[in-house]
């Protein structure tokens, strides 16, 4: 995913990781970004949506499969019985997935997205949709955002 001319920066912070931060003022209902999924998973049981969340992991390329262990894992699973990488591909998921559909079957986990402070309890920055025909999740501002803010939570209206 390429943003040109970005309206915001990914940046460290100190003790709690990556944020994402307003590099200008960005009024409501600006367009932001989209993407495509680094892993989609649909299935409804949780054994199965594991199995397959490994499957399509084995399948990622090299570089993919930098991008997505370089995601946020606060989530870590200690088990003695799986391996370190598959115990941080699960917390990985656990930690950034988002939920594509009503009936919450299909999941996906994104680069930029996945990044972001995704909450359903109110005080959202922007808003999220899922583009099953094209397969893109799409995001747009939903208030003003002041430059230096922004890593507030998003949501979606299903």
């Amino acid at each position: 995913m390429e943003i040109t001319n970005p309206v915001f920066v990914v940046l460290d912070v100190p003790l709690k990781g990556q944020s994402v931060f307003a590099t200008c003022f960005i009024p409501a209902g600006t367009p932001l970004f989209q993407e495509l999924p680094i892993i989609t998973v649909s299935d409804a049981r949780a054994a199965a949506k594991i199995d397959s969340l490994n499957h399509a992991f084995l399948l990622l390329s090299p570089e993919r499969k930098i991008v997505y262990l370089s995601l946020c894992n606060s989530q870590p699973v200690p088990d003695a019985l799986i391996s370190e990488e598959d115990i941080a591909v699960l917390g990985i998921w656990k930690t950034n997935t988002f939920v594509l559909d009503k009936e919450g079957i299909i999941n996906g986990i994104f680069h930029m997205a996945s990044r972001l402070n995704h909450s359903c309890h109110g005080g959202e920055n922007a808003r999220w949709e899922w583009c099953k025909e094209e397969g893109l999740m799409k995001f747009w501002t939903d208030q003003d955002i002041e430059v230096g803010n922004f890593s507030g939570s998003i949501r979606t209206d299903f």
